[in-house]
């Protein structure tokens, strides 16, 4: 495998191409201080998936932008909740999403003997896949006569609402600079 790329020496300004006959995996350099600090504005995102029914509200909050492979991404989460049941357990999940474009010929390029590409003229196809869940249950409560309980997170009562921070590892094997929640 060949690959070539063009590197500026800032003292010099002057410019060469290396080249690499090998397999090669090229990082990007970023500065620490930009990509962990705290984002801007909050990224909020309000749901009613299938899980969570028209009744019951759920807001998750991440203060940050980027996160490292291997860390916690800690989530804060706030559960309203209308019905009248008790809401018992949180799921987050960390889908990897993978865009493909697959470049074509428009079919009015080909009638008119060209083979330029069009805009649109490609097939997209996105995959998701999960890389990583965290589950919080409901805590168990402890036997008569004993002071605790398994568990710290008591749910959400009937008519209630609370807020709460929760975490899930971000795996070392999947290569992510930015994660948005879904």
């Amino acid at each position: 495998m060949l690959s070539s790329f063009r590197v500026k020496d800032q003292a010099s300004q002057t410019t060469s191409i290396a080249h690499f006959y090998r397999e090669c995996n090229l990082w990007p350099r970023l500065d620490p201080s930009a990509i962990l600090a705290p984002a801007p504005l909050p990224i909020v995102v309000k749901s009613q998936g299938p899980m969570v029914d028209s009744k019951n509200h759920l807001t998750l909050t991440l203060h940050r932008l980027h996160w490292v492979a291997g860390q916690l991404c800690h989530v804060q989460i706030h559960v309203t909740n209308n019905s009248r049941k008790v809401f018992k357990t949180v799921v987050l999940e960390l889908l990897e999403s993978t865009t493909t474009f697959k470049p074509g010929f428009h079919r009015d390029s080909l009638l008119h003997g060209r083979e330029d590409l069009q805009f649109n003229a490609c097939q997209v196809t996105t995959t998701n896949r999960k890389v990583a869940e965290s589950i919080l249950p409901i805590c168990k409560v402890g036997a008569a006569g004993h002071a605790s309980a398994k568990g710290w997170w008591s749910g959400v009562l009937p008519g209630g609402s609370q807020t709460f921070l929760h975490s899930i590892l971000i795996p070392v094997r999947v290569d992510i600079s930015r994660i948005g929640l879904v």
